[in-house]
């Protein structure tokens, strides 16, 4: 397992990686995760990363900001209300991953991990938004992609601007295995907001849910 660093554009002398000085750019980062390895952490510089959706699945390997949210994910504004571009995190065969400590905006988050409970995929300590109204496209802010599939979503600050849909999601096929805790969700919306459903297995505490506008939350959650 190794350390390894990430910046947007590179460090300005040799890049192996090894170093925030050597930092490799932002293009390498499947060099950077084979260099890493299972139990390696890749440390993203301060900046901003990707004009578009973002795929961060290799095994083992925690991804994360260098300094607490200065490290910037996700698109530009742009002006509209369609939101399509994705993060998509994680395998449905094999996980062990962790996303820390970024800043991440205007991006739907599809999650996968195994039913593994020794191989579950963390979210943790990030701040998630939108900068402007969007429509989230009926598949809500934050997808699991299997009601089976562990998931742990702990201590992120979530401020999302809802546009164009009578009802919105904020998680979606949260099922059996997912634990969602210390976690504040702020949805900017004059409609109505569901927080999602969650079966029994599932956990859901210490959270604080907060709508801003004329709107209402429902929730559908059994979980403990």
């Amino acid at each position: 397992m190794t350390t390894v660093y990430i910046s947007p554009t590179g460090g300005a002398s040799t890049q192996d990686g090894l170093t925030a000085d050597t930092a490799y750019a932002i293009g390498s980062l499947a060099t950077a995760e084979t260099q890493a390895q299972v139990g390696g952490t890749i440390y993203f510089l301060d900046g901003d990363y990707f004009t578009g959706g973002a795929t961060l699945n290799s095994p083992g390997i925690t991804y994360q900001s260098l300094n607490k949210h200065k490290a910037r994910l996700g698109p530009p504004a742009n002006g509209t209300t369609t939101l399509g571009a994705w993060l998509e995190i994680g395998l449905g065969t094999t996980a062990n991953i962790s996303i820390k400590d970024f800043k991440i905006r205007n991006l739907i988050w599809y999650l996968q991990a195994p039913n593994s409970a020794s191989s579950a995929l963390v979210i943790q300590g990030n701040f998630i938004y939108t900068e402007e109204a969007k429509d989230f496209i009926a598949e809500g802010a934050i997808r699991i992609a299997g009601s089976d599939d562990e998931v742990r979503i702990f201590d992120n600050v979530c401020n999302f601007i809802q546009g164009g849909r009578s009802s919105e999601l904020v998680f979606k096929n949260t099922g059996a295995n997912a634990k969602i805790e210390g976690n504040t969700v702020i949805y900017e919306s004059n409609n109505t907001i569901n927080t999602g459903t969650l079966l029994t297995t599932s956990s859901l505490k210490n959270n604080i849910f907060v709508g801003a506008g004329s709107g209402t939350f429902s929730n559908t959650f059994s979980a403990n």
